[in-house]
């Protein structure tokens, strides 16, 4: 019959269906559609920026460091090939074969983390997947990734290329040079995605796995920080094991000899310098494949649900957390609170994932204590104070924006808001109390601190984790916020406002500051000298001074939250 349209299917992108050719099937990604999904993602990534203007100031500023750095990279490169040329530098080869490998598996594990939590999972999947094969989503998931990677580091590679070919007086440095960094990097992404879906396949298929999916995590990040801290750990212990020498034996470290094929003064194996190229050629497109195959089959997949095992959990309890420690002591609409607090954190500790940005501090005392094998004397103090901090900030800095699409439940309630603000308070003073003391203790004790001193600590950690938490839900409920942030990718969630966190801050550190001071030493013994006393009373007025206030205060203001949210409208 003429004039009959063709049906609407056939307007599918004929490049993304299989195809016979000489008698064989070719499944090759469509390029036409992963270039469109890649464009979409990209232009998806930039407008989630464009519409957070504070995330974008926050990259902006920290963006300032490694400018100074691309620019200054070049000239160094210059430099250092100057000195290649003339003879007055040599390459420790071993060492940067080790290293090369060693940064291969760093970017190899961060890129399987971005996985993890962000580009693992695509947006409207359904509409993509009835559209395009999983074979082409999964292509233009990759090539976003390699997108990023050449915007972000064409620029420094070509400068640290061109000043490095320029001061060795090497043209073929600027060739393979470039091509080693690149192709390490490529080797990275895609050998983290692999990685990264793997996993995410097998949480979403594997009943143990996705019960103990955090405890997963914690492990993993443990393991990698200890590879990573790995020479600071073998000084302390005397290990004669060298990890960057055994690295380096692998073919990826041969990268090096590679990059440093051209470079003069540097004793690089053409032979090695071929099979890393071998390595290149044969590795990335081996783990692309594999990752494509993987996200096609992770996308499908049936996942499995933790709780498919039946244990149900009754409403009523509370023996099964660790609220339970106040049966009996409090009201029970107030312990039901807290439970639901504290289940809504075990079920997505994501959530949460806010209170270990500051741990960050930790960094350099805990790198120069492994170092040295000595504690530092303020890491007591900087470990009371974190504690009690993350203990108000966890559960009680957002008491109101918290209940969410629950909130008229919450205020129709026949629970009164002084019994909601203590179900906020409880979880984190039972778990952060408890935990931040041990902690202080254990720490003052391998530090050089004396008895007196160990234990200003320790009840300064009791009183700020207890009267914190007060502070933080009052804040709270005079700063809340109701709306949702990107917390990792494409996970959001409901977290305390700037407002709140800044203000909560700076208050718990002006009370916590005369106990703290005093727990440090010679600070106690000056203000003693000046003032005619001994250090003991010192010790002991400043820890009074800070559990009265910050016990008056945070009563105060636990004592507004209660009365803010029993005449809060929406």
């Amino acid at each position: 019959m003429h004039g009959r349209s063709a049906p609407f299917w056939t307007s599918i992108d004929e490049a993304s269906r299989p195809t016979e050719r000489d008698g064989i099937v070719t499944t090759l990604p469509s390029v036409r559609n992963a270039r469109l999904v890649a464009r979409i993602e990209i232009r998806r990534s930039w407008r989630k920026l464009q519409a957070n203007p504070g995330r974008l100031a926050l990259l902006g500023l920290a963006m300032m460091f490694p400018a100074l750095l691309v620019v200054a990279a070049p000239f160094g490169a210059y430099f250092l090939g100057r000195a290649l040329h003339e003879g007055g530098l040599s390459f420790p080869l071993s060492p940067i074969r080790g290293v090369t490998t060693f940064f291969l598996l760093l970017s190899a594990v961060g890129n399987a983390y971005r996985v993890l939590q962000q580009t693992g999972d695509l947006d409207e999947r359904e509409g993509i997947l009835t559209t395009i094969p999983a074979r082409d989503a999964a292509a233009g998931v990759l090539l976003t990734e390699f997108a990023r990677l050449l915007v972000i580091g064409i620029v420094p590679v070509a400068g640290v290329a061109i000043g490095f070919a320029l001061g060795a007086r090497s043209p073929l440095s600027a060739v393979v040079l470039p091509g080693a960094v690149l192709g390490l990097a490529a080797l990275g992404v895609t050998a983290g995605f692999a990685l990264g879906m793997a996993l995410k396949l097998g949480f979403a298929r594997s009943q143990f796995l996705a019960s103990h999916k955090t405890a997963i995590g914690a492990v993993a990040f443990l393991v990698y920080m200890a590879v990573v801290f790995f020479p600071q750990f073998a000084s302390i212990t005397g290990s004669s094991f060298d990890l960057y020498a055994l690295l380096g034996g692998l073919p990826t470290g041969w990268l090096a000899d590679l990059a440093l094929l051209g470079a003069p003064g540097a004793s690089v194996s053409p032979l090695r310098a071929g099979f890393a190229a071998g390595t290149l050629l044969v590795g990335v497109p081996a783990f692309t494949g594999l990752s494509i195959r993987l996200a096609g089959r992770y996308w499908y997949a049936d996942a499995i649900q933790p709780d498919d095992d039946g244990n149900a959990v009754e409403a009523s309890g509370i023996d099964d957390t660790p609220v339970s420690i106040f049966e009996g002591i409090v009201a029970r609409p107030t312990l039901a609170v807290a439970r639901k607090t504290w289940l809504r954190a075990q079920r997505a500790p994501i959530t949460l994932s806010y209170v270990l940005y500051p741990a960050f501090v930790f960094v350099v005392p805990l790198q120069n204590a492994v170092r040295t094998g000595a504690v530092p004397p303020t890491l007591p103090a900087l470990v009371a104070i974190y504690g009690a901090w993350m203990t108000g900030a966890a559960f009680a800095l957002n008491p109101i924006g918290d209940e969410s699409a629950t909130l008229p439940v919450t205020l129709t309630a026949s629970a009164s808001g002084t019994r909601l603000v203590r179900g906020k308070i409880l979880p984190g003073v039972a778990i952060g109390a408890p935990a931040t003391t041990i902690t202080t203790v254990v720490v003052g004790a391998f530090s050089p601190l004396d008895a007196v001193s160990i234990a200003a600590l320790a009840v300064a950690a009791v009183t700020c984790c207890v009267g914190g938490s007060g502070l933080a839900v009052g804040i709270g409920a005079a700063f809340p916020r109701f709306g949702s942030v990107t917390i990792t990718g494409n996970r959001e969630a409901v977290v305390p406002s700037l407002t709140a966190f800044a203000v909560f801050s700076l208050g718990l550190f002006v009370f916590a500051l005369p106990a703290l001071a005093v727990g440090v030493p010679s600070i106690a013994p000056g203000i003693a000298t000046a003032i005619d006393v001994s250090p003991t009373t010192v010790t002991t007025v400043g820890v009074l001074l800070t559990a009265l206030s910050i016990g008056v205060v945070g009563w105060l203001a636990s004592r507004y939250a209660g009365r803010t949210i029993d005449g809060y409208t929406l």
